[in-house]
């Protein structure tokens, strides 16, 4: 079972996608056939979408939305009335009448944050990671802020993601049917201070002899330039053994 779930607030949403081994395609060929190590970065996680089409513009002060038929300085976007009654049919009471926006602007000019319209909680000691789309060329219209969120404790927590619009003046599209960011699983323990805050750094004259032998397997494995019969592919070929190996957890 995986340690995430995403819960929908909302019919007709693209459902979350398992992440793609060819980075939506962009991935080049001989890269996507011997690049172990990339391919398996882009294949983790999930990836969401926009919850709608949305259209977005930054002056170079404000934000902006296209909406109703023109352009309008952007504070809050709603769902429209059909999405309202259909979150306030399954929301809590407590919640009636208070769905999360499709898209606000924040404190800060220029960014704007989004709501997939899901929901995502974790497995005990368990976060999410959201980030932009791996090995997949980000556009030059607007950046992506990553985050952690350890939706263990804040649970079900709103799936959103704040974006930095960058071109001034200039229609900003976001359709819902484009893969916007991606989720990935993270356990706590990975960036807890305590193994964050050493120090990583040994130097090479320091390492064991056994360390040293095991060296000169690696780079001839990275690099078969430096000898020895090691083909392209090969470290992938290892990897996807030991993987065989592992047994899945219940």
């Amino acid at each position: 079972m995986a340690p995430i779930r995403f819960i929908s607030a909302l019919s007709g949403l693209i459902p979350p996608m398992p992440g793609d081994r060819t980075a939506l395609g962009s991935a080049p060929a001989a890269a996507f056939q011997y690049c172990e190590a990339m391919a398996m970065a882009s294949a983790f996680g999930w990836t969401l979408f926009p919850p709608c089409d949305l259209r977005l513009r930054w002056t170079g002060r404000e934000a902006e939305v296209f909406s109703d038929g023109d352009w309008h300085s952007l504070e809050t976007l709603s769902f429209g009335a059909e999405e309202q009654e259909e979150w306030d049919r399954a929301a809590p009471e407590a919640l009636q009448g208070r769905m999360p926006h499709a898209a606000q602007k924040l404190f800060v000019p220029g960014i704007v944050q989004i709501w997939t319209g899901y929901f995502i909680e974790s497995d005990p000691d368990w976060s999410v990671l959201v980030r932009p789309l791996p090995n997949v060329p980000g556009p030059d219209t607007h950046f992506l802020y990553e985050g952690i969120v350890e939706t263990d404790q804040f649970r079900p927590c709103p799936l959103f993601v704040n974006i930095r619009l960058l071109k001034t003046d200039r229609e900003i599209l976001l359709r819902a049917s484009d893969p916007l960011f991606t989720v990935q699983p993270v356990p706590r323990r990975a960036y807890a201070p305590q193994v964050l805050g050493g120090n990583a750094v040994t130097a090479l004259s320091d390492l064991p002899e056994p360390s040293l032998q095991a060296m000169e397997r690696t780079v001839r494995l990275f690099d078969p330039t430096h000898g020895g019969n090691s083909l392209p592919g090969s470290y992938g070929a290892q990897v996807r053994r030991r993987r065989k190996s592992f047994k899945t957890p219940a």
